[in-house]
């Protein structure tokens, strides 16, 4: 049987650093490697179809008929004798305008907007003299899943119909973002195409109308080039871990994640990968659990903003520079704020999905929380803000301890990075001193006692697009953490609609958890975490996928969300074999035999039959211990409620 590869291509460019441009000389070796390798060029109708031959053959492709194709790929194919193919948006065939379909467009007005020129059909008509084929990649390059019957007919059926006229045939065509569901190769068919090229992260089995290229970006280095196209490389993806979304359509985005480190990163990267995406997870050490991950497609090791803010960022921006992504997710507060205020680093490679920067500052912002919460009619705890210590001393003495110290701002800078602040329980003027010397402006709560629950969501800007509440039944630390066991309940709907006016005035947009205090059927807001949480994987295990909505939403699609199942429980097992030693010396057998109590069907923090790793990383990461951060003398250890403070998200 012949070895059939088809390359898919965007632009050379030597000096347009953008994830779709190859360098002239890294195409040039490119195609010296397959030529040495036994490869012999053909078109991609060619390829797809018994006329191709046997032996090894490459149909080398390019998508949106760049102009830089006739001046730069051309030459080097002819120095090998090989034909190509070129995919046409017919809109734009006339030469005169510039690409300026979403990412690409904020290169115009730049000095690289030459690089955005197309080929006009003359110039076509030149490469297609030579051997080259002409094929369609729809009228004006929208995302096809999405349109309706009638407009997809139009895009297919009409840019077909141009090109052939212009041509003289056409059999082709190439899936825009090379999205493609079954309601999509129904219509290429009813079109009349014999062959389309889709671009999936799994080489599925060849179908006429399906065939899977290889996507050659900026970073791809020779080396990396062999691996991705060697018929081993290529075998092992077809056999990868694939979930197709509701539409049957194959994972397109690429996410890139940060923080791999964290809870609340491998939620999402469990997520996004169950929901059929590629994701690239980046992280400052080898031992975090979101690199353990089978849903992790690629791992990058980064420097951490806290300490090394601009090397954080350098790193990143070539990381999107070498490597195409659809979308960004950052995972910590750190990072949110950092990727946040130097967006413009960015967004010319990727999709940020972030609100304006004023925005994010308000959201890290305890001050404002308080703010946002009493405009939606929401209740929040009596709260100071202290300039010092002695303001604290004095907020303390008059709500009596203990008390809940918060940073007015949860991210400040410090030195050459950052530092994120956290919440804590203090029970005495000692505690309350060491709690407020990292900063000056701080929040001094009246500490209230009640159940702690959680109201999660994704906010847009019509409103909520999905929500989960959860209540927590075991805190770790027990008298100040974080949800160690959890259990989801129906979701209030005057709390929903009282939620939705916070969030909205807020100006958030993304995956949020509100946590909240419940006593008298009352709800009082104490902690906004933007983006991510670390309790996220409940949600996924309740029927809503938070972070997998999120990216379907921020890449123009309009997804809908299931209503939470009530009574799925999450369990955090380091936290919750601790709380149980603790209960054990404390409380007693019975006690701790409770929090060990095995559940059916309950959601892990870190273990999954299917994915079963990031537990063992998390052993590793935080050689864990049955006893807790601080002293048990001091007595930040107790069971017992408590509002939750909890030193990351």
């Amino acid at each position: 049987m012949p070895d059939t590869l088809i390359l898919c291509y965007h632009t050379v460019s030597s000096d347009w650093n953008d994830s779709v441009a190859v360098s002239g000389e890294r195409f040039s070796a490119q195609m010296e490697v397959l030529a040495r390798l036994g490869y012999r060029g053909v078109t991609f109708t060619e390829a797809v179809s018994e006329s191709g031959g046997h032996g090894r053959r490459v149909a080398i492709t390019f998508d949106d008929a760049f102009h830089s194709v006739l001046d730069r790929a051309f030459p080097v194919l002819a120095e090998h004798g090989w034909p190509a193919t070129v995919f046409v948006v017919t809109d734009y065939g006339d030469g005169t305008r510039l690409i300026d379909w979403p990412r690409l467009d904020t290169w115009l007005s730049t000095p690289h907007e030459r690089e955005l020129r197309v080929l006009d059909w003359g110039e076509l008509a030149q490469l297609q003299a030579a051997g080259w084929e002409v094929g369609s990649h729809t009228c004006s390059h929208p995302h096809l899943a999405q349109l309706s019957p009638e407009d997809l007919r139009r895009e297919l059926n009409e840019s077909r119909e141009i090109c052939a006229a212009r041509m003289g045939r056409c059999d082709s065509l190439a899936y825009p973002y090379g999205e493609v569901n079954r309601k999509v190769v129904a219509a290429a068919r009813d079109a009349g195409y014999l062959a389309a090229a889709a671009l999936p992260e799994r080489m599925h089995p060849v179908r006429p109308l399906e065939w899977p290229r290889v996507g050659v970006y900026n970073g791809d280095q020779l080396g990396r080039f062999m691996a991705k196209t060697a018929p081993a490389s290529r075998w092992l993806r077809s056999t990868r871990h694939h979930v197709p979304n509701e539409n049957g359509s194959l994972p397109r985005a690429r996410v890139l994640v940060t923080d791999g480190q964290e809870r609340s990163t491998l939620a999402a990267i469990r997520c996004l990968g169950d929901a059929g995406h590629r994701v690239t997870v980046t992280a400052p050490s080898a031992d975090a659990p979101g690199f353990w991950s089978r849903r992790c497609t690629n791992r990058r090791i980064v420097p951490d903003p806290r300490p090394d803010l601009a090397g954080f960022l350098d790193f990143m921006e070539q990381l999107v520079t070498d490597v195409q992504h659809d979308l960004l997710l950052p995972g910590s507060d750190a990072s949110l704020y950092a990727i946040s205020l130097h967006r413009q680093r960015f967004e010319r490679r990727l999709r940020l999905a972030l609100p304006e920067h004023d925005v994010v500052v308000s959201c890290l912002s305890k001050s404002r929380l308080g703010e946002a919460a009493r405009e939606a009619g929401l209740d929040t705890p009596d709260t100071v803000a202290c300039g010092g210590l002695q303001d604290g001393i004095a907020a303390a003495r008059a709500f009596g301890f203990p008390v809940v110290v918060k940073p007015c701002d949860v991210v400040v800078s410090q030195g050459r990075g950052l530092q994120r602040l956290s919440s804590t329980v203090v029970r005495d003027e000692r505690e309350l001193a060491r709690a407020m010397a990292p900063h000056d402006a701080w929040l001094v709560q009246r500490y209230v006692p009640g159940s702690l629950i959680s109201f999660a969501g994704v906010a847009v800007e019509e409103g909520l697009l999905a929500a989960v509440t959860t209540r927590y039944r075991r805190l770790w630390p027990p008298a100040a953490g974080d949800g160690s066991f959890m259990e989801t309940f129906p979701v209030p709907p005057d709390l929903r609609a009282a939620v939705q006016g916070m969030i909205g005035s807020l100006g958030w947009l993304g995956v949020f958890q509100l946590e909240m205090l419940e006593a008298a059927g009352r709800f009082a807001v104490l902690d906004l975490n933007p983006g991510p949480f670390s309790s996220m994987g409940v949600a996924r295990a309740a029927g809503v996928p938070l972070s997998a909505l999120w990216c379907s939403r921020a890449l123009g699609y309009h997804p809908t969300a299931d209503e939470a199942t009530a009574g799925t429980q999450y369990r955090w097992e380091d936290a919750d074999a601790r709380y149980a030693a603790l209960a054990l010396r404390h409380s007693g057998l019975a006690s701790a035999s409770a929090a060990l109590r095995p559940h059916r069907s309950v959601a892990h923090a870190f273990f999954r039959a299917d994915d079963p790793l990031p537990l063992l990383a998390r052993g590793l990461q935080a050689r864990i211990r049955l006893t807790p951060r601080g002293s048990e003398r001091d007595g930040s250890a107790r069971l017992g409620p408590g509002p939750p403070a909890r030193p990351d998200r």
